[in-house]
């Protein structure tokens, strides 16, 4: 016989909801960008174990867990997290990261660009080729830029045309409506000349008709830079009668040799002058600040 009233033990079973697992941005899984794993739809107040390759990255109530941009390699990852509570966890939950390198920006210059070397005030062209075709916008920033500049292609190839007056450093930044985007920061050389220098001549300077050069015409003081960690002095050399400058052929030092002095004006029959341009060079792209060193001689013509 009982008196019907047993003596009990409850087993109280959590039955914790799994998350799902969401990658962000969508599309643009790459190396340069904050990649975002979430956990949703999980229990609330519960811990989220994250784990990257069997690595644990983070244990705590944050259901998230972004991945700084440039801090992985290109490169598949298994991604896992599970919630855990107290008590009891869920089941793990797996998906695949792929993570890819952004896409390659290319720049070409088309006009007045040699060595990445441009004079100052000369307006060039560039193209930037994206190897990612798509519907993007290409913006152009620099240091001292009012404003930046920004052009849409659907070809992967965006134009622009711009005017420096010292050297810069661009930076160009494509933005996809899908996908990855990239940068690119070139650097355009202004070579420019600071100061032109001096010339001299020990000889006369006052000739009679039929006379020759007798000394070479001299450096006093070389040209200098603006900036010579990027770039050279060269030279040329001018002469002028009366008509425009005419080029000294192989004169390109600072001082003009007696010899190709000589050869370029045996005797003088009319006062002359010489011009020395300095020129500030990188790479095969000379500019002048468009200012000479002269010597005038002056011809006496005794009828």
């Amino acid at each position: 016989c009982s008196d019907g009233i047993p003596v009990t033990i409850r087993f109280d079973v959590e039955d914790l909801i799994e998350p799902t697992l969401v990658l962000s941005p969508a599309g643009g899984l790459c190396t340069g960008n904050d990649i975002t794993v979430q956990a949703e739809r999980g229990d609330v107040n519960m811990n989220y174990v994250f784990e990257i390759d069997d690595v644990i990255v983070q244990d705590s109530t944050a259901d998230f867990i972004t991945i700084p941009r440039n801090t992985r390699l290109a490169g598949d990852y298994i991604v896992s997290v599970y919630g855990e509570s107290a008590t009891c966890s869920t089941t793990v939950v797996i998906t695949t990261l792929i993570i890819t390198d952004p896409p390659t920006l290319t720049v070409t210059y088309t006009t007045n660009v040699v060595a990445n070397a441009v004079c100052a005030g000369d307006a060039f062209t560039f193209t930037v080729s994206d190897t990612q075709s798509s519907n993007t916008t290409y913006t152009l920033t620099y240091p001292g830029q009012s404003a930046s500049e920004e052009v849409f292609s659907t070809t992967g190839i965006a134009t622009f045309t711009l005017t420096l007056t010292d050297t810069k450093q661009l930076t160009i930044t494509s933005e996809p409506a899908s996908g990855c985007g990239a940068t690119v920061t070139p650097t355009v050389y202004v070579p420019k000349i600071s100061d032109s220098g001096a010339i001299s001549y020990t000889g006369t300077t006052s000739l009679c008709v039929g006379d020759g050069f007798s000394e070479d015409i001299s450096n006093t003081t070389s040209a200098t830079l603006v900036d010579s960690s990027t770039a050279s002095v060269t030279y040329k050399w001018f002469y002028s009668n009366g008509g425009g400058q005419v080029p000294i052929m192989g004169a390109v030092s600072y001082t003009l040799e007696k010899a190709d002095l000589q050869a370029a004006i045996p005797t003088v029959d009319r006062s002359i002058t010489i011009y020395r341009y300095a020129y500030a060079t990188r790479g095969g792209k000379q500019c002048s600040d468009g200012i000479p060193v002269t010597i005038r001689f002056d011809v006496e013509d005794l009828i």
